[in-house]
């Protein structure tokens, strides 16, 4: 009979964390119930910068006329495959992934990790491994949790895949975002390392990323995993900037710095 009270309230706290009260529509607060849980609601949901039509052929930014490359990309030496975004990263885009990092909204993860994993099945990738960007224990610490990791982990969730965690991040870097391109990849630079070869030997791996900005770093994490025997390494983003970073042209050094 005491037993009847202890599992009601095991009940309501297992609802409680499953469906917390509260929850709104990311993008324009409405309340959202049942099913419609998640980060949008129904009429937001179909007003997602998701990317469609014409894009780069290799970083996947959308194309505003009939090049096979982006400005950025024409002359670019990355080992990276290829990389393909499911936003493009506007002020709504921004919006979510900040949110995510600073904003105590971690639950937006999923809904971006079902939109990735559509991009994935829709540009034809064929992963034996996905990983994901590492951060350093302290940076890990810091912020609480790594982003890339838990949307590679529920993309490897979808589409029964493994996911490794033996790319890590040796040392602290400075954040990238007001860093040129030039200094983005010197910032990198000998920042990963592989700690079992075999989980990559022969094998076609796409690396998880939140934001594609010049590339630099899924550019550096590909390096390593080649050298560490990696068939292939492809690219994964949740977002892809269309503009330039630090006042550069693409013309300029920007290029080849994926």
């Amino acid at each position: 009979m005491n037993s009847l009270p202890k599992l009601k309230n095991f009940l309501e706290k297992l609802k409680a964390a499953v469906y917390p009260e509260n929850i709104t529509c990311d993008l324009c607060g409405k309340e959202l119930f049942g099913k419609e849980r998640g980060a949008f609601c129904a009429e937001c949901r179909k007003a997602l910068p998701i990317i469609k039509g014409r894009i780069c052929a290799f970083c996947g930014v959308p194309m505003d006329n009939d090049a096979t490359y982006c400005d950025r990309c024409q002359n670019s030496k990355s080992v990276l495959t290829k990389n393909r975004a499911a936003l493009e990263y506007t002020d709504e885009a921004r919006r979510m992934i900040y949110g995510v990092k600073f904003g105590g909204k971690r639950y937006l993860l999923r809904d971006l990790a079902v939109l990735m994993t559509d991009t994935y099945l829709s540009e034809g990738f064929t992963a034996d491994v996905l990983t994901y960007v590492p951060m350093t224990p302290a940076e890990k610490r810091n912020r609480g949790f790594n982003q890339s990791e838990i949307l590679a982990g529920e993309i490897a969730k979808r589409l029964k895949l493994p996911v490794s965690d033996e790319l890590t991040k040796i040392r602290n870097t400075k954040a990238q975002k007001k860093l040129t391109a030039k200094e983005r990849a010197a910032n990198l630079e000998g920042a990963f390392r592989v700690t079992n070869f075999d989980a990559f030997k022969n094998k076609d791996v796409v690396i998880v990323d939140d934001v594609y900005t010049t590339g630099a770093t899924l550019s550096e994490c590909a390096s390593v995993l080649r050298k560490a025997g990696a068939k292939s390494v492809s690219g994964l983003t949740a977002c892809i900037t269309k503009y330039h970073v630090a006042g550069e042209t693409a013309k300029s050094d920007e290029k080849g710095q994926k």
